[in-house]
């Protein structure tokens, strides 16, 4: 089954991870829902911006397969 495979590991700093340029932004807080990326400016809402980091990573990981 690849779908554990896929996802194990995939949410480490999804929601602090800029889905753009792939800084992290380590001044976003819990609860915090929004932020802009102080590398490339980039206006990110948090939970949406995780699903592209999730989803890259999990594309990412079926081209290696």
């Amino acid at each position: 089954m690849i779908w554990p495979n896929l996802y194990h590991g995939s949410s480490t700093y999804t929601t602090k991870r800029c889905h753009c340029c792939q800084a992290i932004n380590q001044q976003v807080k819990l609860g915090q829902e929004e932020w802009r990326c102080p590398n490339c400016h980039v206006f990110h809402v948090r939970d949406h911006n995780a699903a592209i980091n999730i989803k890259n990573k999990g594309l990412a990981l079926l081209q290696e397969a």
